[in-house]
């Protein structure tokens, strides 16, 4: 079975960015790079699984380098993440966890579980849970 190592960081950048950069010691510059060169492909949602491989083993440089996003690729990122439905996806989220303090601290003022569904218009199984943590352990 024939077998061929690459050695990534001897590849010409120009020529083999992605497989150059297909490791997980990227600095956030490299990673800037990156996102910018598969940014200007034509067929940007077809290589998602690449761009996914590299965030994941460089979660530290893609945080960084995001903050390096110029006007036009910030302005590429958010309209992504509104066609996915990512943003909503985080209100979403956040709402929930705000319903859920309130909750919580309605139940620690004495309100009854029913008025607090009510009131958060969260699932009573949710409100029940964390009247039981309440319970377990008390402030």
């Amino acid at each position: 079975m024939p077998i061929q190592i690459i050695e990534s960081k001897n590849l010409l950048e120009e020529e083999n960015l992605f497989l150059r950069n297909l490791r997980s010691n990227l600095s956030p510059t490299d990673m800037y790079k990156t996102l910018k060169f598969y940014k200007e492909l034509e067929r940007f949602n077809e290589k998602n699984v690449f761009l996914d491989r590299i965030v994941k083993a460089n979660p530290t440089a893609y945080k960084e380098a995001v903050t390096m996003f110029t006007e036009d690729l910030r302005e590429i990122f958010m309209e992504t993440a509104k066609e996915y439905g990512w943003i909503e996806e985080l209100k979403k989220e956040r709402e929930i966890e705000y319903s859920k303090k309130i909750a919580n601290r309605m139940l620690m003022l004495g309100f009854a579980l029913e008025k607090v569904v009510e009131a958060t218009e969260l699932p009573f199984d949710i409100v029940r849970e964390i009247e039981n943590q309440l319970t377990l352990s008390p402030a």
